[in-house]
């Protein structure tokens, strides 16, 4: 046989060989992507929340804030997933405020109720003012859940922030997870978010598992007061892990 046919039938071989190896390493590494990771294991299931009932002003009855920068407005959303085992941890824990209430108490912002009543609602006087909750200790956030105010009518509160942070203080690690402070008037950056209208669903915001311990929620006045009100805020969060 020519010697230059050896040379092709040797390298014919390993053409093969090389592929055959190839095909192999990529089905093993292939096995490797597909196999499940600790986020993708986690069960997911729907959030557990609790709707208080619909406000008066929560009808087609009354006219309802519509504009380009405005979140269309609707009676339910699409499930929220979550981890499963997921809590309220907010829940009765303690809330610091920037000014004291000239009606309700801070501690209303956690007491679990949220229904459209007088009795829930904690309001405080105008200007950029906000709610905070010490959760005590570290905590995985999946969802925040924030009612303002849905007692009577449709309300578009304005310079909206949810934010969470390391410290009382919030000035170690803040991280903002809603904005809609268009003027930047609280200090935390002009906020891109839209504007909402109050309602029974109030306001989720997919904090994706960040840890921290304190949040906080602002607001500045409404389309139609200048006042403040917090009615609930929902914090749902697994333990951080070490």
């Amino acid at each position: 046989m020519p010697r230059w046919s050896q040379i092709i039938a040797v390298k014919f071989r390993l053409a093969i060989l090389i592929g055959f190896l190839s095909a192999v390493v990529s089905s093993a590494n292939d096995g490797e992507t597909n196999q499940p990771s600790a986020q993708k294991s986690t069960q997911l299931v729907p959030l557990a929340l609790k709707l208080p009932m619909r406000g008066i002003g929560c009808t087609t009855v009354s006219p309802i804030p519509v504009g380009p920068d405005i979140e269309p407005w609707a009676l339910s959303r699409p499930e929220f997933m979550v981890p499963s085992g997921v809590t309220n941890i907010a829940l009765m824990k303690k809330v610091t405020g920037s000014a004291k209430p000239f009606t309700g108490s801070l501690g209303l912002v956690t007491d679990g109720n949220k229904e459209p009543i007088d009795s829930s609602v904690t309001e405080i006087r105008k200007g950029v003012q906000w709610v905070q909750i010490d959760l005590e200790a570290n905590y995985e956030i999946y969802a925040i859940a924030c009612w303002l105010d849905h007692r009577y009518i449709d309300l578009v509160y304005k310079g909206v922030i949810i934010a969470i942070a390391d410290n009382p203080s919030f000035n170690q690690n803040v991280r903002v997870l809603f904005n809609n402070d268009k003027e930047g008037l609280a200090g935390l950056g002009v906020g891109t978010d839209k504007r909402y209208v109050e309602t029974h669903l109030g306001k989720l915001v997919d904090a994706k598992g960040a840890k921290a311990r304190y949040v906080r929620v602002y607001s500045n006045g409404s389309n139609l007061t200048q006042l403040n009100c917090f009615t609930e805020v929902e914090v749902w969060a697994l333990p951080a892990k070490p």
